[in-house]
């Protein structure tokens, strides 16, 4: 995910033309969860500066009949974004809902263009998304580029109902983009054929960028005083704030240094218990619960601390650590997923995974100068380079002949 990886592309293969891109995925914003999939979001419109870009994002059919109007204030501009619904029962033939998405999909694609036809189809996620958008690319024999999220591609393949389904995409697409290399081996581990190579996210810089604290802090009203650690998340249980809070109660000012102080951003079902374990060793009123907020205005909660902290069981790549080294945080994390691949040991510490006491070294370690430094000089990735990279990632031509399912 940055420029020391060696499987990441280095020159787009496709020239200054520009090309007709569809966007198929449920994994994208709309007016009831304008949080979903907002890096979807990002990744059209940097490619819409140079390409004509669409998007099917459908809906599902209970999301539908509770607002018609499913556009949100920040959708791409010039994009035209087609959200039909698509009608499945939860847990009932689970592999159906392939054929009921594409279904959707098909009147979507209809909706966005008539007379419109794709060169390249991007997707999200393998199953049922990723399956559809194949269908998709075949009926148009168009070239298929999927976007691997972590989980589908790590639990999917072995479900005895969808998993032929995710092993047939890995198979068929173009380009399986994982955001790390711990994905890409599994990719590989499910299909040897596969295309599979690293692709990370973009970073916002329009509202992520280094800053001074104590303006932020003055903006968050934050106290000025003393280091500040941030968490940014959902609040479940493989997260593990329980740690994360011993963690923070291990550390220990020096005589006359103001206390730490840990924000947590983000609401989940763990809140309560967070906040009650808080409560139980003693940290409560060091600890600031901020509740979810929105991605557009993370920039000054970032700009706000002295470090970004992980404490996880599992992640994959973690975009929240990217972003703090966007805004110039380094960051200390247990080391699961691929937390490795991001930054360098100059911007950041890792723990070892499951061990409070580490991670309290880990944060008290990030706090010296020089990882502040090393955030500083990390380069940002931004979306414009991200969408050059997937479209580097993606062969000039199929390379396989269409297959009808």
């Amino acid at each position: 995910p940055n420029a020391r990886s060696s499987r990441r592309p280095t020159a787009p293969t496709h020239g200054r033309s520009a090309l007709n891109i569809l966007f198929a995925s449920t994994v994208f914003p709309h007016r009831l969860d304008v949080s979903r999939g907002t890096y979807n979001r990002e990744l059209c419109a940097a490619l819409a500066a140079e390409h004509d870009v669409r998007v099917v994002a459908p809906v599902d059919w209970r999301t539908a009949i509770k607002r018609r109007d499913r556009r949100t204030d920040d959708d791409p501009p010039g994009v035209a974004i087609a959200r039909p619904a698509y009608w499945y029962v939860p847990r009932f033939r689970p592999q159906s809902l392939g054929r009921r998405l594409l279904a959707a999909s098909r009147r979507g694609l209809r909706d966005v263009g008539h007379g419109w036809t794709p060169d390249l189809v991007v997707s999200y996620w393998l199953y049922p998304d990723a399956w559809a958008a194949q269908q998709l690319a075949d009926s148009h024999r168009a070239r298929h580029a999927t976007i691997v999220g972590g989980s589908d591609v790590l639990q999917l393949p072995s479900d005895p109902l969808r998993g032929a389904y995710a092993r047939d995409v890995l198979q068929r697409c173009d380009a399986a983009l994982a955001v790390s290399e711990q994905l890409v081996r599994a990719i590989e581990s499910v299909e040897p054929q596969a295309h599979a190579v690293v692709w990370s996210q973009g970073i916002r810089t329009e509202t992520l960028f280094p800053g001074p604290a104590d303006r932020a802090r003055r903006e968050l009203r934050l106290p000025p005083d003393g280091p500040v650690f941030l968490w940014v998340g959902r609040m479940v249980e493989v997260k593990r704030l329980d740690r994360l809070l011993d963690a923070f109660a291990m550390l220990k000012p020096n005589t006359g240094d103001a206390p730490h102080r840990l924000v947590l951003v983000g609401d989940g079902p763990s809140r309560a218990a967070a906040e009650a374990h808080a409560a139980t060793i003693g940290v409560a009123h060091r600890v600031v619960f901020a509740g979810a907020i929105a991605p557009a205005e993370l920039g000054p909660w970032y700009r706000a601390c002295d470090a970004v902290v992980i404490s996880s069981d599992s992640e994959g790549l973690p975009n929240v650590l990217r972003e703090g080294l966007a805004c110039g945080r380094p960051f200390a994390s247990s080391d699961v997923g691929g937390i490795s691949e991001i930054g360098d040991d100059g911007c950041r510490v890792l723990s070892d995974a499951g061990s409070a006491a580490s991670l309290a070294d880990a944060m008290a370690t990030v706090l010296r100068p020089s990882f502040r430094d090393g955030a500083a000089a990390w380069p940002v990735r931004t979306w414009s380079d991200a969408a050059a990279d997937l479209l580097a990632a993606v062969p000039s031509r199929p390379s396989r002949e269409p297959v009808a399912i």
